[in-house]
């Protein structure tokens, strides 16, 4: 669970969430094989994560991709990606929403 995200609103029907993160609000919402987040005031801003498998998955914002995650045991495993080249030096213990609500609200 990534404490640092706070739910406002959502349709668990429609798997829609509005959620604040570090005082940026961002609008939710999960498909069969992803989750889009979009910044509220900036809809041109969206980070992805795609679900390559049950444990595992990549990180996007528009069309880059940011990093890569694993899950192991009970910690995930965020591997960032810049100029589509794993930065294996740079690999963290992260939960992989809150890396990416990180990258995406940076410019905030």
């Amino acid at each position: 669970m990534t404490a640092a995200a706070q739910i406002v609103s959502g349709d668990v029907l429609d798997d829609t969430y509005e959620l604040d993160f570090r005082n940026v609000r961002l609008l939710a919402r999960r498909s069969n094989q992803r989750a889009e987040f979009r910044v509220e005031n900036d809809p041109k801003r969206i980070g992805v994560i795609r679900f390559g498998g049950p444990d595992s998955g990549a990180l996007w914002i528009s069309d880059e991709c940011i990093a890569e995650y694993e899950r192991h045991e009970k910690e995930f495993i965020v591997t960032p990606i810049s100029n589509g080249r794993k930065q294996l030096d740079a690999v963290v213990k992260a939960h992989p929403v809150e890396f990416l609500l990180t990258r995406l609200t940076e410019c905030e």
